[in-house]
């Protein structure tokens, strides 16, 4: 059991290469599996044979693989990810035979889901189908690159917490009434007895990948189903109890979701 980690996205404007298709509204369009908000999703016009290609420019190295905040479910029939070498060529729809072929694992109740892998490739294709979902397939942030983890892990006990955002309304007579607005995951982990050498090239080389603001994903056990596209609260604070040995304590928030698709 340990911690995963990935900041940044090799899917950009220039790696994303084409999509079955998008909503012709213009708000959720293909940009929006790379714009670090899992708010605005990319939603299909369709429920059935959905595909994303990605082209990375050469071979690049790939461990992780996640969508957050989809819509679908363990209803799927298809959430597959498919790898091609440089030398296979571009995939036209994904349908293809690849070099790498893995499906995502849905898990009822949880809106993420990810796959770790150790391939070098240059096309990606991500295809979708669940022909009963109620509504259109969407995703709200496609991610692939490669995950990280610390020297030391967090420590147990640790903190999870299913916050809920709401609106309150208290009347004359003293009547509370509560709206719920939303639901996010809290994590505040705690790091102890980390040496002089792994705070400085693993907890503070993190920092500075996140750069104050950046949205990244949390695996908290990679032997567990769960992941979160989060962003980190806290400062890099480390407290120094003996020569060589500090304390660090990180504070993590689940990006909000806004309106999703059920």
């Amino acid at each position: 059991m340990g911690i995963k980690y990935v900041t940044g996205n090799l899917i950009t404007s220039a790696t994303l290469d084409s999509v079955s298709s998008e909503d012709a509204s213009g708000f959720y369009d293909k940009e929006n599996l790379y714009n670090k908000m899992q708010s605005l999703p990319l939603r299909f016009t369709a429920k059935s044979g959905n595909y994303v290609i990605i082209d990375l420019g050469a071979d690049t190295p790939v461990t992780f693989a996640g969508l957050y905040n989809h819509n679908l479910s363990t209803g799927a029939t298809v959430c597959k990810l498919k790898g091609y070498l440089e030398a296979t060529g571009k995939p036209a729809d994904g349908s293809e035979v690849g070099d790498y072929d893995d499906d995502f694992t849905i898990t009822a109740g949880h809106q993420n889901c990810y796959l770790t892998l150790s391939e070098t490739m240059r096309y990606w294709a991500l295809l979708l189908t669940e022909a009963g979902n109620p509504s259109n397939l969407e995703i709200g942030e496609f991610i692939l690159g490669t995950h990280a983890s610390f020297t030391k892990n967090f420590v147990y006990p640790y903190k999870e917490v299913l916050r809920y955002l709401r609106g309150e309304t208290i009347t004359q007579a003293g009547q509370r009434w509560l709206n719920k607005k939303g639901k996010f995951k809290r994590f505040v982990l705690d790091f102890l007895g980390v040496k002089d050498a792994h705070l400085l090239s693993e907890i503070q080389a993190f920092f500075e990948a996140i750069d104050g603001e950046d949205p990244f994903v949390f695996v908290p056990d990679d032997a567990a189903v769960y992941s979160w596209f989060v962003n980190c609260l806290s400062d890099l604070d480390a407290e120094r109890e003996f020569y060589d040995y500090n304390n660090v304590q990180i504070e993590l928030v689940e990006q909000g979701r806004g309106i999703t698709l059920l």
